[in-house]
């Protein structure tokens, strides 16, 4: 039920108050410029309005127990506006009325709050409009506990429907495409705004949500962007309100960087990691190289033991060893290719292994 202010159409008598005359008045003009437009109706707010319409509005007016909530409803621009239009623009806040507390009038203006409520937060969610969202919540909310079953009742049907969206890729090996179509759904902003709603109502609708988020997540991490399943399944762990759901997210999400992280260190070597080697290798090379010049009782021949051994740190000073390693790490640093774990290896021991010239 869409609400139209009479007051657009009276002139009034009195800044603050609406004398019957004058909405018969009102109601003369509009039936007159209804025969002007051969009875084909008149447009309001962008909507047609027959005659019949216009006789039983103001009759219902003229029956009207308190005709002052119709001017204080035109005294507030922003939700005249927001009755009218279903607009409200970021930060804009109600009158301070009094009046908005009192439950004759809540119940009064409750079905025409509930629909420009239902439209807007359905339209915020949609395009994610989330100060917006903010704003409207931050307002008072002018509906009775049934108008807001009402209300709420609108929004979990939307989002019931984008659980059902996601659900739509179980099963399937989701593609490139598929993570852009449930990105929406997924995103951060989304679910923040669903943090907003009272989160006793909401409870249940989103963990479903959250679970099929971890569902998609879980999808996209096997087949297609292990990147975008980690950081998005983490939005499913802020959705999520049962302590229970909460830990099987958390699981996941840590069972996913266990993942990332094995892969990721099977297949490159980090250069700090070989940096970290060839350090130790050269520590070790200075302590044998000290212990060789204060004592020779370790000056013997290591090919008596092992025949194909090279002689070690015989001929190279662990400076040249350390400015060898140092230019053979910034090499690998520009390269475009790291060194794998077998190829930094060999690297090091080359290096080492190899007589000075």
């Amino acid at each position: 039920m869409q609400y139209i202010s009479p007051l657009h159409f009276i002139e009034l008598s009195s800044a603050d108050t609406i004398d019957r005359k004058d909405l018969l008045l009102a109601k003369k003009k509009m039936l007159a410029e209804l025969e002007l437009n051969d009875g084909k109706g008149i447009a309001i707010n962008g909507k047609e309005v027959s005659k019949n319409d216009i006789i039983r509005f103001f009759d219902d007016l003229q029956q009207s127990t308190d005709l002052s909530w119709h001017l204080a409803i035109y005294h507030d621009k922003v939700l005249l506006r927001f009755l009218e239009y279903n607009i409200l623009e970021k930060k804009d806040k109600f009158d301070n009325n009094p009046l908005y507390t009192e439950t004759a009038f809540i119940d009064w203006i409750g079905p025409y709050y509930a629909t420009s409520f239902s439209i807007f937060s359905n339209d915020c969610f949609t395009s994610l409009m989330d100060d917006e969202l903010a704003t409207l919540l931050a307002n008072p909310l002018l509906m009775n506990s049934y108008h807001q079953e009402t209300a709420w009742e609108s929004i979990i049907k939307n989002i019931e429907a984008n659980t059902e969206h996601l659900k739509f890729y179980e099963g399937k090996k989701i593609n490139r495409n598929g993570i852009n179509d449930v990105a929406p759904i997924c995103d951060f902003r989304y679910v923040r705004m669903l943090e907003r709603l009272p989160a006793e109502r909401f409870a249940s609708t989103r963990d479903d949500l959250a679970f099929a988020i971890m569902q998609v997540c879980i999808n996209a991490f096997n087949h297609t962007d292990k990147d975008w399943a980690r950081n998005t399944i983490e939005n499913a762990h802020i959705l999520a309100v049962s302590e229970e759901l909460k830990k099987q997210v958390y699981n996941k999400k840590y069972e996913m960087e266990t993942a990332a992280a094995g892969n990721g260190s099977s297949e490159k070597t980090p250069l700090w990691t070989i940096v970290r080697i060839a350090l130790f290798v050269l520590f070790v090379a200075a302590r044998l190289g000290g212990s060789c010049n204060r004592s020779s009782s370790y000056n013997y021949n290591y090919n008596n033991n092992l025949r194909s051994s090279p002689s070690y740190y015989q001929s190279s000073s662990p400076n040249d060893t350390l400015n060898k390693l140092l230019e053979r790490i910034k090499k690998a640093k520009e390269s475009k290719k790291p060194l794998s774990d077998s190829e930094a290896s060999q690297s090091l021991q080359d290096l080492l292994h190899k007589p000075q010239q």
